[in-house]
């Protein structure tokens, strides 16, 4: 080890441990580096992760008070009027037709149908949002003697605006046409896009109402049916 300017071995056992040193210890950084580096990586794309689930939360949450605030809630009354509703509003009053109502509006001239009292549903709306979409109306009343089997009718309406009245007519006054109204069901799409389903049983004498999302219902609300007694102001309906 003698040769070149080295005098003795020590010099450069000194010279290749301090380069080798040297190099060890620059492999080492980098590890130590790469290792830290990586960690670091981690930790932010760890921090991004939760970042993000954090705004995913917030717009869920903004979504479902938005959907919340834009629900809207369907109940109804009964009153006893004239069939044709005459005098009232025609853009702002609609009234669908069961089957035997609207073959009997068909068959008959309205100068006596102007005279026919009946026993009406009239929709309510409770919510802030203007309007409900794509209403699908199911009703069941009680049989008519002649007809057993007719129960159930089904109705339409595209679209539903809140300050607009809504109409279904159940029961003629006469004694051999009445019917009572057994049950009512109405499910409805609001602006967001939420599917409610409103059901009234008038035999088990309850309501309730539900959200379905994915084929599955989530139940809003559910209460008992009580007698509800009231009058309008002037006791228009009495026939006295």
């Amino acid at each position: 080890m003698t040769f070149g300017s080295a005098e003795t071995e020590n010099d450069w056992i000194g010279f290749f441990g301090s380069y080798t040193g040297a190099l060890i210890g620059a492999v080492v950084a980098v590890i130590v580096s790469r290792i830290q580096a990586k960690g670091a990586r981690e930790d932010f794309e760890k921090q991004m992760e939760i970042q993000a689930q954090q705004v995913k939360e917030q717009m869920e949450n903004e979504i479902n008070a938005l959907k919340l605030s834009n629900r809207v809630f369907i109940d109804y009354t009964m009153d006893v009027q004239q069939l044709l509703l005459s005098g009232r509003d025609e853009d702002e009053n609609k009234i669908l037709l069961p089957r035997d109502f609207n073959n009997f509006i068909r068959h008959n001239p309205n100068e006596y149908l102007e005279d026919q009292q009946v026993s009406f549903i009239k929709l309510q709306y409770y919510g802030s949002a203007e309007c409900v979409l794509d209403m699908k109306i199911k009703m069941k009343r009680s049989s008519l003697e002649n007809y057993p089997d007719e129960q159930w009718d089904y109705m339409y309406l595209t679209g539903w605006r809140k300050d607009h009245n809504v109409f279904i007519p159940v029961s003629k006054s006469n004694r051999e046409e009445a019917r009572a109204l057994l049950m009512l069901e109405i499910e409805y799409t609001t602006l967001l896009q939420e599917t409610l389903r409103f059901t009234s049983d008038l035999v088990n004498k309850t309501e309730k109402c539900v959200l379905i999302k994915n084929g599955v219902e989530q139940v809003i609300y559910e209460r008992e049916l009580h007698n509800e007694y009231y009058i309008f102001p002037g006791n228009r309906s009495s026939k006295n």
